[in-house]
Protein backbone atom coordinates (compact mmCIF):
# COMPACT_ATOMS: atom_id res chain seq x y z
CA UNK A 1 0.00 0.00 0.00
CA UNK A 2 1.48 3.46 -0.96
CA UNK A 3 1.50 6.51 1.88
CA UNK A 4 -1.42 8.09 0.84
CA UNK A 5 -3.99 4.37 1.42
CA UNK A 6 -2.65 5.27 5.40
CA UNK A 7 -3.63 8.75 5.18
CA UNK A 8 -6.83 7.41 3.70
CA UNK A 9 -7.73 4.76 6.22
CA UNK A 10 -7.01 7.73 9.45
CA UNK A 11 -8.88 9.94 8.36
CA UNK A 12 -12.22 7.37 7.29
CA UNK A 13 -11.42 6.70 10.93
CA UNK A 14 -12.08 9.85 11.78
CA UNK A 15 -14.79 11.00 9.46
CA UNK A 16 -16.71 7.66 10.39
CA UNK A 17 -16.77 8.07 14.26
CA UNK A 18 -17.43 11.91 14.00
CA UNK A 19 -20.61 10.95 12.17
CA UNK A 20 -21.66 8.26 15.35
CA UNK A 21 -22.61 11.92 17.96
CA UNK A 22 -24.33 14.13 15.34
CA UNK A 23 -26.40 11.38 14.27
CA UNK A 24 -27.43 10.23 17.48
CA UNK A 25 -28.32 13.88 18.73
CA UNK A 26 -30.11 14.49 15.19
CA UNK A 27 -32.48 11.72 15.39
CA UNK A 28 -33.28 12.12 19.14
CA UNK A 29 -33.84 15.53 18.59
CA UNK A 30 -31.59 17.21 20.47
CA UNK A 31 -29.85 20.17 19.53
CA UNK A 32 -25.80 19.46 19.40
CA UNK A 33 -22.53 21.48 18.27
CA UNK A 34 -21.44 21.41 14.63
CA UNK A 35 -19.27 23.61 13.08
CA UNK A 36 -22.03 25.49 12.09
CA UNK A 37 -23.27 26.20 15.08
CA UNK A 38 -23.45 30.01 16.68
CA UNK A 39 -21.49 31.21 18.04
CA UNK A 40 -18.76 29.03 16.47
CA UNK A 41 -17.54 27.07 20.05
CA UNK A 42 -20.64 27.93 22.03
CA UNK A 43 -23.85 27.67 20.50
CA UNK A 44 -25.60 24.36 19.63
CA UNK A 45 -26.56 23.18 16.24
CA UNK A 46 -30.63 22.39 15.23
CA UNK A 47 -31.43 17.98 15.38
CA UNK A 48 -31.88 18.46 11.54
CA UNK A 49 -28.20 20.26 10.35
CA UNK A 50 -26.98 17.70 13.05
CA UNK A 51 -28.23 14.79 10.83
CA UNK A 52 -27.42 16.37 7.49
CA UNK A 53 -23.68 16.99 8.74
CA UNK A 54 -23.79 12.88 10.00
CA UNK A 55 -24.60 11.84 6.80
CA UNK A 56 -21.93 14.05 5.21
CA UNK A 57 -19.38 12.80 7.02
CA UNK A 58 -20.60 9.45 6.51
CA UNK A 59 -20.53 9.38 2.52
CA UNK A 60 -16.71 11.07 2.75
CA UNK A 61 -15.84 8.81 5.68
CA UNK A 62 -17.22 5.17 3.45
CA UNK A 63 -15.43 6.87 0.12
CA UNK A 64 -12.14 7.25 2.22
CA UNK A 65 -12.63 3.67 4.13
CA UNK A 66 -13.34 2.25 0.16
CA UNK A 67 -10.08 4.10 -0.97
CA UNK A 68 -7.82 2.92 1.82
CA UNK A 69 -8.54 -0.10 1.11
CA UNK A 70 -9.35 -0.86 5.42
CA UNK A 71 -11.44 -3.76 3.94
CA UNK A 72 -9.04 -5.78 2.58
CA UNK A 73 -7.20 -8.31 4.31
CA UNK A 74 -4.67 -5.67 5.95
CA UNK A 75 -3.81 -5.53 9.83
CA UNK A 76 -1.23 -1.92 9.08
CA UNK A 77 -4.74 -0.49 7.27
CA UNK A 78 -7.02 -1.52 10.30
CA UNK A 79 -4.32 -0.40 12.86
CA UNK A 80 -4.16 3.10 11.14
CA UNK A 81 -8.22 3.60 10.85
CA UNK A 82 -8.79 2.60 14.74
CA UNK A 83 -5.56 5.33 15.22
CA UNK A 84 -8.38 7.79 13.49
CA UNK A 85 -10.80 6.89 15.77
CA UNK A 86 -8.88 6.94 18.70
CA UNK A 87 -7.26 10.21 17.62
CA UNK A 88 -11.04 11.99 17.26
CA UNK A 89 -12.34 10.52 20.50
CA UNK A 90 -9.81 11.85 22.59
CA UNK A 91 -9.82 15.52 20.34
CA UNK A 92 -13.55 15.45 20.94
CA UNK A 93 -13.59 14.84 24.46
CA UNK A 94 -11.17 17.33 24.97
CA UNK A 95 -12.65 19.94 23.43
CA UNK A 96 -15.79 19.22 25.00
CA UNK A 97 -14.07 19.38 28.24
CA UNK A 98 -12.17 22.89 27.29
CA UNK A 99 -15.80 24.24 26.40
CA UNK A 100 -17.44 23.54 29.55
CA UNK A 101 -14.32 24.70 31.34
CA UNK A 102 -14.92 28.06 29.20
CA UNK A 103 -18.26 28.38 29.31
CA UNK A 104 -17.98 27.61 33.54
CA UNK A 105 -15.11 30.65 33.65
CA UNK A 106 -17.73 32.94 31.07
CA UNK A 107 -20.24 32.25 33.34
CA UNK A 108 -18.32 33.83 36.02
CA UNK A 109 -17.24 36.55 34.73
CA UNK A 110 -20.84 37.60 33.42
CA UNK A 111 -22.57 36.30 36.68
CA UNK A 112 -20.79 36.98 39.67
CA UNK A 113 -23.30 36.22 41.63
CA UNK A 114 -22.35 32.94 43.85
CA UNK A 115 -24.10 31.52 47.35
CA UNK A 116 -22.98 34.33 49.74
CA UNK A 117 -25.14 32.23 53.22
CA UNK A 118 -27.72 29.94 53.91
CA UNK A 119 -30.52 31.40 56.16
CA UNK A 120 -31.65 30.53 59.11
CA UNK A 121 -34.63 28.46 57.70
CA UNK A 122 -34.09 27.81 53.76
CA UNK A 123 -36.37 25.62 51.49
CA UNK A 124 -35.89 23.24 48.41
CA UNK A 125 -38.53 23.98 45.41
CA UNK A 126 -38.08 21.00 43.13
CA UNK A 127 -39.77 22.18 39.73
CA UNK A 128 -41.60 19.57 37.69
CA UNK A 129 -39.60 16.29 38.16
CA UNK A 130 -42.35 14.35 37.17
CA UNK A 131 -42.56 11.55 34.49
CA UNK A 132 -43.91 13.03 31.69
CA UNK A 133 -41.55 15.91 31.74
CA UNK A 134 -38.06 14.26 32.44
CA UNK A 135 -38.95 11.77 29.79
CA UNK A 136 -39.24 14.49 27.18
CA UNK A 137 -35.60 15.28 25.28
CA UNK A 138 -33.54 17.89 27.06
CA UNK A 139 -29.86 18.93 26.41
CA UNK A 140 -28.37 17.78 29.68
CA UNK A 141 -29.54 13.98 30.82
CA UNK A 142 -32.21 13.84 32.81
CA UNK A 143 -30.96 11.83 35.21
CA UNK A 144 -28.10 13.96 35.81
CA UNK A 145 -30.25 16.51 37.44
CA UNK A 146 -32.61 13.92 38.97
CA UNK A 147 -29.92 12.60 40.58
CA UNK A 148 -28.51 16.47 42.03
CA UNK A 149 -31.84 17.36 43.04
CA UNK A 150 -32.24 14.22 44.84
CA UNK A 151 -28.93 14.46 46.73
CA UNK A 152 -30.05 18.37 47.56
CA UNK A 153 -33.60 16.95 48.79
CA UNK A 154 -31.46 14.50 51.20
CA UNK A 155 -29.23 16.89 52.38
CA UNK A 156 -32.23 19.62 53.19
CA UNK A 157 -34.16 16.94 54.98
CA UNK A 158 -31.60 15.41 56.93
CA UNK A 159 -30.88 19.24 58.55
CA UNK A 160 -34.86 19.78 58.89
CA UNK A 161 -35.20 22.21 56.09
CA UNK A 162 -38.64 22.41 53.77
CA UNK A 163 -38.74 20.59 50.92
CA UNK A 164 -41.05 21.45 48.10
CA UNK A 165 -41.74 19.17 45.71
CA UNK A 166 -43.68 20.60 42.22
CA UNK A 167 -45.87 19.18 39.61
CA UNK A 168 -47.71 20.54 36.78
CA UNK A 169 -51.27 19.22 35.65
CA UNK A 170 -52.02 21.45 33.55
CA UNK A 171 -51.14 24.80 31.03
CA UNK A 172 -52.10 28.65 31.29
CA UNK A 173 -55.00 29.22 28.63
CA UNK A 174 -54.50 32.25 27.33
CA UNK A 175 -53.61 32.35 23.28
CA UNK A 176 -49.75 31.84 21.94
CA UNK A 177 -48.13 32.31 18.52
CA UNK A 178 -46.60 28.89 19.50
CA UNK A 179 -49.71 27.06 20.03
CA UNK A 180 -50.71 24.41 22.38
CA UNK A 181 -48.05 22.14 22.96
CA UNK A 182 -48.96 18.81 20.46
CA UNK A 183 -48.56 15.42 22.84
CA UNK A 184 -51.08 13.28 24.62
CA UNK A 185 -51.17 13.53 28.51
CA UNK A 186 -50.37 9.96 29.63
CA UNK A 187 -52.06 8.72 32.98
CA UNK A 188 -48.74 8.64 35.01
CA UNK A 189 -47.53 12.35 32.83
CA UNK A 190 -47.61 13.93 36.59
CA UNK A 191 -46.05 11.23 38.76
CA UNK A 192 -43.06 12.36 40.74
CA UNK A 193 -40.19 10.30 39.71
CA UNK A 194 -39.18 7.74 42.22
CA UNK A 195 -35.80 8.71 42.46
CA UNK A 196 -36.57 11.75 44.77
CA UNK A 197 -38.23 9.46 47.34
CA UNK A 198 -40.91 11.22 48.57
CA UNK A 199 -40.60 11.55 52.10
CA UNK A 200 -44.10 12.44 54.42
CA UNK A 201 -42.30 15.43 55.56
CA UNK A 202 -42.19 16.87 52.10
CA UNK A 203 -45.17 18.91 50.70
CA UNK A 204 -46.02 18.86 46.90
CA UNK A 205 -47.37 21.75 45.41
CA UNK A 206 -49.89 20.57 41.80
CA UNK A 207 -49.74 24.21 39.73
CA UNK A 208 -51.17 24.71 36.65
CA UNK A 209 -48.97 27.66 35.51
CA UNK A 210 -45.38 27.88 34.68
CA UNK A 211 -44.68 29.09 37.76
CA UNK A 212 -44.92 27.52 41.48
CA UNK A 213 -46.76 30.89 43.29
CA UNK A 214 -49.89 31.15 41.28
CA UNK A 215 -53.04 29.62 41.78
CA UNK A 216 -51.06 27.40 44.93
CA UNK A 217 -50.77 27.06 48.47
CA UNK A 218 -46.85 27.64 48.06
CA UNK A 219 -46.77 30.93 49.49
CA UNK A 220 -48.46 30.19 52.38
CA UNK A 221 -46.63 27.21 53.00
CA UNK A 222 -43.09 28.95 53.03
CA UNK A 223 -44.59 31.35 55.43
CA UNK A 224 -45.40 28.87 57.91
CA UNK A 225 -42.44 27.76 57.51
CA UNK A 226 -40.42 31.04 58.41
CA UNK A 227 -38.23 30.55 54.82
CA UNK A 228 -36.53 33.66 54.11
CA UNK A 229 -34.54 31.41 51.39
CA UNK A 230 -35.47 29.04 48.07
CA UNK A 231 -33.16 26.77 46.27
CA UNK A 232 -34.21 26.04 43.04
CA UNK A 233 -33.79 22.73 40.85
CA UNK A 234 -35.51 21.20 37.93
CA UNK A 235 -36.76 20.82 34.42
CA UNK A 236 -36.95 23.12 32.69
CA UNK A 237 -34.77 26.54 33.28
CA UNK A 238 -36.30 28.77 31.01
CA UNK A 239 -40.21 27.39 32.18
CA UNK A 240 -40.89 26.87 35.34
CA UNK A 241 -37.67 27.10 37.21
CA UNK A 242 -37.38 30.86 35.39
CA UNK A 243 -41.08 31.33 36.53
CA UNK A 244 -40.74 30.20 40.10
CA UNK A 245 -37.91 31.95 40.44
CA UNK A 246 -38.96 35.47 39.71
CA UNK A 247 -42.10 35.26 41.96
CA UNK A 248 -39.77 34.09 44.24
CA UNK A 249 -37.83 37.16 43.76
CA UNK A 250 -40.14 39.82 43.41
CA UNK A 251 -41.92 38.24 46.62
CA UNK A 252 -39.23 39.01 48.41
CA UNK A 253 -37.40 35.67 48.61
CA UNK A 254 -33.12 34.94 48.56
CA UNK A 255 -33.00 33.20 45.89
CA UNK A 256 -30.51 30.51 44.77
CA UNK A 257 -30.39 28.89 41.61
CA UNK A 258 -28.80 25.06 41.68
CA UNK A 259 -27.34 25.55 37.88
CA UNK A 260 -25.80 21.97 37.16
CA UNK A 261 -29.75 20.67 38.69
CA UNK A 262 -31.58 21.88 36.19
CA UNK A 263 -31.62 21.90 32.32
CA UNK A 264 -33.77 22.55 29.45
CA UNK A 265 -35.35 21.50 26.06
CA UNK A 266 -33.51 24.16 24.52
CA UNK A 267 -29.79 24.87 24.68
CA UNK A 268 -30.12 28.68 23.70
CA UNK A 269 -32.97 29.29 25.69
CA UNK A 270 -31.07 27.41 29.05
CA UNK A 271 -27.89 29.51 28.36
CA UNK A 272 -29.68 32.83 28.26
CA UNK A 273 -31.55 32.21 31.87
CA UNK A 274 -27.87 31.55 33.19
CA UNK A 275 -26.26 34.03 31.85
CA UNK A 276 -28.65 36.56 31.30
CA UNK A 277 -31.90 36.34 33.82
CA UNK A 278 -30.62 34.83 36.90
CA UNK A 279 -28.11 37.12 37.63
CA UNK A 280 -30.47 39.96 38.47
CA UNK A 281 -32.79 37.67 40.49
CA UNK A 282 -30.52 35.25 42.61
CA UNK A 283 -27.32 33.92 43.61
CA UNK A 284 -26.54 30.88 41.60
CA UNK A 285 -24.37 27.21 43.11
CA UNK A 286 -23.79 23.79 42.07
CA UNK A 287 -25.67 20.91 43.98
CA UNK A 288 -21.82 20.08 45.45
CA UNK A 289 -21.91 23.84 46.49
CA UNK A 290 -25.22 23.67 48.23
CA UNK A 291 -24.88 20.63 50.19
CA UNK A 292 -21.29 21.64 51.56
CA UNK A 293 -22.55 25.14 52.50
CA UNK A 294 -25.75 22.89 54.84
CA UNK A 295 -22.99 20.58 55.90
CA UNK A 296 -21.07 23.65 57.41
CA UNK A 297 -24.03 25.42 59.63
CA UNK A 298 -23.92 22.09 62.00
Amino acid sequence: MNWFHYVSCFFAGMILANFVPHFVHGISGNRFPTPFSHPPGKGLSSPIVNVVWALGNLAVGYLLFRAGGVAKADTSALVIFFAGIIVISTFSRRGTLRSAVGEHFNLQKENPMSLTQVDATPALLVIDLQKGITGLATVHPAADVIARAAELASSFRKHGFPVVLVNVSGRAPGRTDAGTPKFTFLPDWTELVPELEQQSSDYVVTKQRPGAFIGTSLQEILQLRGVTQVFLAGIATSAGVEATARSAYYLGYHVVLVIDAMTDRDGDMHRHCLEKIFPRIGESATAEAVVRALELLQ
